[in-house]
């Protein structure tokens, strides 16, 4: 018996960064009825909050059943009809140690240094953590959006792209503290972390292994819903990383049904409502 679904929010309920579709909103409402729904995705709060919570939040039949998680699930928010209606963060872990980030930020600092492109001025937090990736600010997280912007050129050959260069020393710097490993699969094993670039601007996105935590999310979900994971449905994306679906799959004990699309995670929440009513 399926007590529980979790998704991933992201490219399978919504685009990343946009609100719910409202078919979207209107088969969660349904699904409500018949089991709890967590939804996960790697937003903070403070941005999740605007393009979903309220959402459902209008014409939910139950609220004490969502459960939303941000932060790549390493925040559980629940809704608490008793105080003034509004969620409130259940739970919250972090999967970084001090040590960690200081050697990320001391490598990020060396490359730029190296590569002649350390910023005369940087302006609020470097670090924002987003459940298994830190994400790292250059210029600082309260930087003028526009010199965050065109800070690198997205459109620069691998050559000249001023992320790519530093995160190609970060890479060299990280790998001899130990922290990256040279292959990416070894055994079907990820890495501890891997150094990205994505979209345009003045981030550089360091990721770890996730399968613990999605390990923990589950875990936690179990300890405050008092539903054990035998009873849970997680659905999303699928992976073309095997070995590490089918790790996370043996560690999370749960069922789990991959959609590509948002037409095929609507028509699974359909039938999953209809096998529960």
């Amino acid at each position: 018996m399926i007590s529980l679904v979790a998704f991933d929010l992201d490219k399978t309920l919504a685009p990343s960064g946009k609100p719910l579709p409202l078919e979207a909103v209107s088969a969660i409402n349904f699904l409500l009825k018949v089991a709890h729904v967590a939804l996960i995705c790697q937003d903070d709060w403070s941005e999740i909050q605007g393009r979903v919570a309220a959402q459902l939040a209008s014409d939910s039949p139950d609220l004490t059943k969502l459960w939303i998680l941000p932060a790549g699930g390493t925040r559980i928010f629940g809704h608490r009809p008793s105080k003034d209606g509004s969620f409130e963060c259940q739970d919250r872990w972090n999967l970084w140690s001090k040590d960690e980030v200081a050697a990320i930020v001391s490598a990020l600092d060396a490359a730029l240094a190296a590569k002649g492109l350390s910023p005369a001025d940087v302006k609020g937090e470097r670090v924002e953590y987003r459940g298994a990736h830190v994400k790292l600010h250059i210029l600082g997280r309260d930087a003028d959006e526009q010199a965050k912007a065109t800070w690198d050129d997205p459109d620069a050959s691998d050559t000249s792209s001023r992320r790519l260069l530093v995160e190609s020393d970060m890479r060299r710097r990280l790998r001899q503290k130990g922290l990256l490993l040279e292959n990416w699969y070894r055994d079907g094993v990820r890495p501890d972390f891997e150094v990205r670039v994505v979209g345009a601007g003045d981030t550089i996105d360091v990721v770890r292994d996730e399968t613990p935590q999605r390990f923990a999310c589950y875990h936690r979900l179990e300890e405050i819903t008092g539903i054990p994971r035998e009873q849970m449905m997680w659905v999303g994306r699928s992976w073309d990383d095997k070995p590490y679906r089918y790790q996370c799959t043996a560690l999370s004990g749960q069922h789990q049904t991959f959609v590509d699309n948002l037409g095929e995670a609507i028509a699974t929440i359909r039938a999953i409502t209809a096998c529960l009513s």
